[in-house]
């Protein structure tokens, strides 16, 4: 299948009531590792590419590596830019290679968050890359108000209903109680607002700050709309842990 259209792959999981799992890659070995469990499981990925996080690597050095990873993949792949803060990460974005964007604009008031999501949506669509916007506040980002790491700002379905309407996002990031990083708690999740949501937009939801999640928490997520499951926490601690293991043997 190679490198296949965002909008297309999570359209087709949207109707046919599946998700795909979207991982963050940070490095050339998260990147392999990435491909091989979406290899061995024969099932379609996406590749994340975190804008926050580009501080840490060489964004335009692993893109590449990517486009050549995906390309050769028997599975489906999607190359995506998440949370960008605005045009000009998309347009660099798109620019080398992601065929799907995400604009983070959730922290403005919603005028200013559909003004910014529309200009991104204008830009991307006009190269035929689909857009992801978010409304509401997922907490657990460092740079978070207290208060909004702490209780976050859930999605509200007929603002969700608005949004969707005036920005023409291709996907919509929800917030309905789960978390960035990881929690010892098991996360609880408002599925009725998800129900609402969904009824309301109509289109693929995004779930960001999967790391915590059960199987079964998973399934009714899918139920209720969403399309695409963000997954980085649990598989940073994984490396980390290996990463000494490995050391405290060799040394």
């Amino acid at each position: 299948m190679a490198l296949v259209n965002l909008r297309e792959l999570l359209h087709h999981a949207y109707d046919r009531r599946y998700a795909v799992g979207a991982f963050d890659i940070v490095s050339l070995e998260f990147l392999q590792g990435v491909l091989q469990g979406a290899e061995a499981c024969q099932a379609p990925v996406i590749l994340n590419f975190v804008v926050p996080q580009f501080r840490h690597f060489d964004f335009e050095l692993l893109i590449a590596a990517a486009v050549a990873g995906a390309r050769r993949s028997p599975v489906p792949v999607a190359l995506h830019l998440d949370h960008a803060a605005g045009v000009d990460d998309v347009v660099h974005g798109i620019r080398h290679g992601c065929n799907g964007v995400m604009i983070d604009a959730s922290h403005l008031p919603f005028e200013q968050n559909v003004a910014l999501t529309r200009s991104v949506v204008q830009t991307a669509h006009a190269c035929g890359v689909p857009v992801e916007g978010e409304l509401g506040i997922i907490t657990g980002y460092a740079d978070d108000d207290q208060a909004e790491r702490e209780q976050g700002v859930f999605t509200w379905p007929d603002e969700a209903r608005q949004y969707v309407r005036q920005t023409k996002v291709d996907f919509l990031a929800v917030s309905i109680g789960t978390v960035h990083g990881m929690r010892s708690e098991r996360l609880n999740l408002d599925l009725e607002r998800l129900t609402r949501i969904n009824k309301a937009v109509g289109i693929p939801l995004v779930i960001h700050g999967g790391s915590g999640l059960t199987d079964a928490q998973c399934g009714c997520l899918i139920d209720r709309g969403v399309a695409r499951i963000n997954y980085y926490s649990a598989l940073s601690q994984l490396a980390g842990r290996r990463v000494r293991s490995n050391c405290l043997v060799n040394r």
